[in-house]
């Protein structure tokens, strides 16, 4: 496995899922420099089924 710092910045990133994790993650890799970003999901937001929005998720932030 490579360590972030052999990463090329202007290659392409495909995130697959926008959920609340895809998302977030396409967030955060502009601001690590990474400019070719593409997200991709099976519909558009909000996908009722989606497990950001329901009810059961737990997130444990220590």
């Amino acid at each position: 496995m490579s360590s972030p710092s052999n990463y090329r910045k202007n290659e392409p990133v495909v995130i697959v899922g926008a959920g609340i994790f895809g998302l977030s993650t396409a967030l955060e890799l502009p601001r690590r420099g990474f400019s070719n970003i593409t997200v991709l999901d099976r519909y558009q937001a909000p996908v009722l089924d989606g497990s950001s929005v329901d009810l059961t998720r737990i997130i444990c932030v220590e």
